[in-house]
């Protein structure tokens, strides 16, 4: 599961940024910003994005590219938009 938004208002709630799944050999979340430069890399699916950005940023698009293998062999290849909502 890879969500298409987020809020990192700091209530707590939905704060970050993180994708879903079972059963994986492999992981691989990237996002970047509409210019193509990463602002998050991660290979563990625990670890999420934490949304640091100047303010006004949170206007720019950002993309979750998400590279993953699942213990079957099955590979998960995901390109999605991130809204990220205040």
């Amino acid at each position: 599961m890879v969500p298409d938004s987020f809020s990192p208002n700091g209530d707590g709630i939905n704060d970050t940024f993180k994708a879903e799944g079972v059963n994986l050999a492999s992981y691989q979340l990237t996002v970047t910003d509409s210019r193509g430069n990463i602002v998050f890399e991660t290979r563990n699916i625990e670890e999420p994005w934490v949304y640091n950005g100047t303010p006004g940023s949170e206007l720019d698009t950002y993309f979750a590219i998400i590279r993953a293998e699942g213990v079957d062999g099955k590979t998960y290849k995901v390109r999605q938009s991130i809204r990220i909502i205040f």
